[in-house]
């Protein structure tokens, strides 16, 4: 499962990679309806909550994720905003992309699932 997680984080990172190389409009759609697809395996970290904590935990745990995505979700529109704003390059924007795949990737191989509960 971890495989497969940082599978979606590495095809993303190529896709943000890649992004600005891509001259034709169709192509670039193409490439991030591969990028969404793989991000879709992101979900699966819901699934990790039951092997991760005790059952008693899994609730706390499961808040914990939710108001992290819930902060990024309010967080990345923002940071992206002001470099674009004060660069005007969306290939900053990409490269800030990039960097939060990649720690996305460090953070899905760190999980450590032989010590559950």
């Amino acid at each position: 499962m971890k495989g497969m997680i940082a599978l979606s984080g590495l095809t993303t990172l190529g896709v943000l990679a890649a992004l600005p190389s891509i001259s034709s409009a169709p192509e670039a759609v193409v490439v991030l309806c591969v990028a969404a697809f793989f991000l879709m395996w992101g979900s699966l970290y819901w699934s990790l909550l039951s092997l991760l904590a005790s059952p008693r935990r899994v609730g706390l745990l499961g808040a914990l994720m939710n108001c992290a995505g819930s902060a990024g979700g309010i967080s990345i529109p923002l940071i992206t905003g002001f470099i674009l704003q004060r660069t005007g390059s969306f290939d900053i924007v990409l490269q800030f992309y990039s960097a939060c795949a990649l720690v996305y990737i460090i953070g899905s191989i760190a999980i450590d699932l032989r010590r559950t509960h």
